[in-house]
């Protein structure tokens, strides 16, 4: 048996590097009296090539990490500092134009939808349907 020198104490330590790394599309921040809930999550479309309509359906993958809410504070901070550097650095963090002209036609989408509901709902019924 090796003596040991007074003070110092054997550690053992085991470091889970975790999965695969993981592309944000979106997230969300809820905060309780105890604890912040952040919820990155990864949404993407998929084509099935067993379904016979070939319809497309999203598969939307969460990431949810729990932090007591004074390290929530920390990580804004630090998030505001690293963002400063950047952009001082680079110059200012814009939406793309891809992002932009995205963004548009989904609004238009939304829009044309609306429109639609509206002229249903208004639409006057009768007997013949």
């Amino acid at each position: 048996m090796e003596s040991k020198q007074q003070g110092q104490a054997e550690i053992n330590m085991s470091i889970d590097e975790g999965g695969a790394s993981f592309l944000a599309h979106e997230f969300s921040v809820e905060l309780s009296p105890t604890h912040a809930t952040l919820d990155f999550k990864n949404i993407s479309s998929r084509i099935d090539p067993r379904s016979a309509s070939g319809k497309k359906h999203f598969k939307m993958v969460h990431n949810v990490i729990h932090v007591d809410p004074f390290l929530l504070k920390e990580m804004g901070r630090l998030v505001n500092e690293m963002v400063k550097k950047y952009e001082e650095k680079l110059g200012d963090i814009k939406k793309s134009e891809a992002m932009m002209k995205a963004e548009k036609e989904l609004q238009k989408e939304v829009e044309n939808m609306q429109k639609s509901q509206q002229k249903q709902s208004t639409k006057k019924t009768d007997y013949m349907g």
